[in-house]
């Protein structure tokens, strides 16, 4: 079972002497220092020969703070970088909310304490010493609605060969402005593509196209819905509302912590809970779903109308609720909903 934590990690990470040269490379691309030349919002691809799918990388560091190279993995990826690049000011998002939009692998040079024991550990075994405010390489993966964790075999594989692609990018384009051209919509763009003999060379072309960052809704089963259109329908109307928990959860020292989020489903007018559910978040669109056809099963009613919090709840539930003839509606403030859900964060100790 999931428990909170304080993030741990596993005891080992494949052979160690792999790491090698991602240390040779980490080392290259801080001396070049490309954060002072490279804009942070030029971007230029390393296809995967194996997958085609291309990571867009991306320079950070040019105000003097985090220098880091972040490959952005494929149309979500890049959908994400361009989301936080338009969120304007960071403070207003929780963390959590933030780290929802990530998938990217990521070199970024930090101070001692904030690399991870275990990369510590790493660079001692390979006979590697850094000193110094943010000299020491952090490698890092970061998928949606997890917590950042360490890079795996296959991603550390993957990062190898992208960086050597970036750091032939980067050392041309300090003497060669023009090199990356601007990025502009399903406009071309500099990659760095495998020909067939093996060798590396450039192409452009053109941007992915952009995607809704989002999840599905389940699928309503007919019977299900015949079933439960018998209910006697009542005037009363339902609040259901999502709660983003802002600490990870964890399964195993060894396995990336998580965020879950917690549905209530409630009685606006007596603050009666009617449903709960916690879920990760590719599990919401079937438990939200399942709380909402639950709670309408146990308390054998059809509401008047369903008030949800936000318009990624309401796509979830749309399906059933039109299948049952409920009004959806979506509502800046949910009274009942948002007094059960403080009582909940206080009682897990989050409030």
């Amino acid at each position: 079972m999931a428990r909170r934590i304080g993030i741990k990690t596993a005891a080992s990470n494949g052979d160690i002497a792999l790491w090698e040269p991602l240390y040779t490379l980490a080392d290259q691309i801080f001396a070049l220092e490309p954060w002072l030349f490279h804009p942070e919002e030029d971007l230029f691809g390393v296809q995967n020969p194996a997958t085609g799918a291309i990571s867009y990388v991306c320079v950070m560091g040019g105000i003097g703070t985090h220098c880091a190279l972040a490959l952005y993995r494929g149309t979500n990826g890049l959908n994400g970088l361009l989301k936080m690049r338009a969120m304007g000011d960071p403070e207003q998002y929780d963390s959590s909310e933030i780290l929802s939009w990530q998938d990217c692998l990521m070199l970024s040079f930090e101070n001692r304490d904030e690399v991870s024991e275990k990369q510590r550990a790493r660079i001692k075994a390979l006979g590697r010493s850094y000193r110094g405010h943010g000299n020491w390489p952090h490698f890092q993966e970061f998928v949606p609605y997890r917590f950042p964790w360490e890079v795996d075999d296959a991603g550390r594989e993957w990062l190898k060969v992208a960086l050597e692609q970036a750091l032939n990018v980067l050392k041309r384009s300090k003497s060669d402005l023009l090199l990356i051209p601007e990025v502009e919509p399903l406009g071309p763009h500099l990659v760095r593509v495998q020909r067939q003999d093996g060798a590396w060379e450039d192409a452009l072309l053109p941007i992915a196209p952009r995607t809704t960052l989002g999840l599905h809704p389940a699928r309503v089963e007919s019977a299900l819905v015949a079933k439960l259109a018998e209910k006697g329908r009542v005037m009363q109307r339902l609040e259901l509302g999502s709660i983003p928990f802002p600490e990870p959860m964890q399964e195993t020292p060894d396995s990336a912590p998580f965020f879950i989020t917690a549905l209530l489903l409630v009685e606006p007018d007596t603050g009666m809970v009617l449903g709960h559910a916690l879920a990760r978040h590719e599990a919401l669109p079937t438990e939200a779903q399942a709380l909402l056809v639950q709670a309408l099963q146990n308390h054998e009613i059809l509401p008047s109308e369903l008030a949800v919090s936000d318009l990624t709840l309401a796509r979830l539930v749309k399906p059933l609720t039109d299948a049952l003839e409920i009004p959806l509606e979506i509502y800046e403030e949910l009274p009942g909903f948002e007094a059960a859900a403080e009582s909940l964060l206080g009682h897990v100790g989050l409030f």
